[in-house]
């Protein structure tokens, strides 16, 4: 997941600002994915799988606006 998101700034295709809060923003999802995959199999919790859901979905908004903001700066 992390050469995806540095992979832009390496082409020149976007600037520092997406570069920093894309790695920010890729961090804490995967810090929550680990989170899910860690607890314990036999005891699955519904909200952390909705947490990451969730977050998935709003990671992906977050990309596609930085992409449009750092175009704009």
């Amino acid at each position: 997941m992390l050469p995806v998101i540095i992979l832009p700034y390496i082409i020149g295709f976007t600037g520092e600002i997406f570069l920093v809060t894309s790695l920010l923003l890729t961090f804490y999802y995967n810090y929550i994915c680990y989170d899910l995959y860690k607890f314990t199999k036999d005891k699955f919790d519904l909200n952390k799988a909705k947490k990451v859901f969730g977050y998935s979905i709003l990671y992906l908004f977050l990309i596609f606006v930085l992409f449009l903001i750092d175009s704009l700066i």
